[in-house]
């Protein structure tokens, strides 16, 4: 079973069964699909109406049954020109009766709603595994070819009057998309769909993109970390991770040579990059067969960069297994509280932001 992340002000599972409010509207919504990386983002702003003098505290969001088992994360926010301006809305997963199967938050609004909305609702969703290799197998000179399929439209359960969808793509090497319905324009890495209108709810229209996409597709298929806590003012942390390339699989024999001569397909993963705690030192990064010494460790803002390269390249169907290891002061992570001390949280690592989880455990 995939874990969901939520952002939002309370995380919880609303109790009962909810209904759809019929008197919102979505004015206007503009979707924008961005597949530049292995995972899926898919970014929504939301203008929503109340019709009839009605008020409404919150609203319904559904997510597309194509993409629900994929689903990682999700946030809502009220939209502003950054993060920091936007404000974090409170997301509870719900069931809604008649769509028991269909996976659905309820996002609180940040007032009560009467009429059209002043503010855009952003939802932002990052899925895994959305991007399918197609084909499944390349020889080591190809390149990655991988396919989108899912549905055009915001999948909401209220009408909508208005709709832009646009898809951003890693690359403009694309071998087919839909074309219908019009109207549908292409530039570069870009494609945009619409606008629409009057879409009614539950709309389903199927979208397929074809195209090239070079990103590493790497799944950490298990992370071990072990913590260990000093009475001399140090914190121990070790890693024991698991990593698979996931994309297009390695079809024939690997030739080094070639490789070396940079004859190779760019989906192949030389390295990557793990970035640890300010105060870490002692770091250290070994395998069964001992200290591997092709790595780098720089200084940066507020971390430490670890550049991590594997024995030998990882290319789709491979997978490699590593430990890193490192040591920090315990005044950076225990807060003490009368006679306790709590464990603060600590940053996963590696740099998993464009990277799949399927297991983390903690000791």
């Amino acid at each position: 079973m995939r874990a969901v992340l939520i952002a939002c002000l309370f995380v919880g599972l609303a109790y009962g069964q909810d209904t759809v409010n019929h008197a919102i509207v979505n004015a206007d919504v503009d979707r924008t699909l961005d597949a530049t990386s292995q995972l899926l983002k898919v970014t929504e702003l939301l203008t929503l109406e109340v019709a009839g003098g009605a008020s409404v505290s919150s609203f319904l969001y559904f997510v597309e049954p194509t993409l629900q088992d994929h689903l990682a994360y999700i946030e809502a926010r009220v939209a502003g020109k950054d993060k920091a301006s936007s404000k974090l809305l409170e997301v509870k997963e719900t069931k809604v009766k008649g769509h028991e199967t269909i996976k659905v938050f309820r996002v609180a609004l940040p007032a009560a709603l009467s009429g059209t909305s002043n503010d855009k609702i952003r939802v932002y969703t990052v899925y895994t595994h959305a991007q399918v290799p197609h084909p499944q197998e390349i020889t080591q000179l190809e390149q990655q070819l991988v396919q989108i399929r899912t549905n055009l439209y915001h999948y909401s359960p209220y009408n909508t009057r208005k709709q832009s969808v646009k898809v951003l793509l890693s690359s403009s090497k694309i071998e087919s998309y839909s074309k219908e319905p019009k109207p549908v324009s292409e530039s570069g890495k870009e494609i945009k769909y619409g606008p629409y209108q009057d879409i009614p709810p539950f709309t389903a229209i199927p979208l397929s993109v074809h195209f090239e996409n070079s990103s590493p597709f790497l799944t950490v298929t298990n992370l071990l970390r072990w913590i260990e806590v000093s009475h001399w003012g140090n914190i121990a942390f070790e890693e024991t991770i698991d990593i698979a390339h996931t994309g297009s699989k390695l079809k024939g024999t690997f030739s080094r040579l070639d490789y070396q001569r940079g004859l190779t397909s760019k989906s192949a993963v030389a390295d990557f990059k793990t970035h640890l705690p300010a105060s870490a030192k002692d770091i250290y990064y070994r395998d069964e067969i001992g200290n591997i010494s092709s790595s780098h460790v720089r200084k940066i803002l507020n971390a430490v960069e670890v550049e991590i390269k594997p024995r030998f390249p990882l290319f789709g169907g491979w997978k490699t297994h590593y430990i890193l290891g490192y040591n920090s002061p315990s005044a950076d992570f225990l807060l003490k509280s009368g006679t306790t001390a709590r464990l603060s949280s600590v940053t996963c690592c590696p740099d998993f932001v464009q990277f799949d989880l399927e297991y983390i455990g903690a000791f």
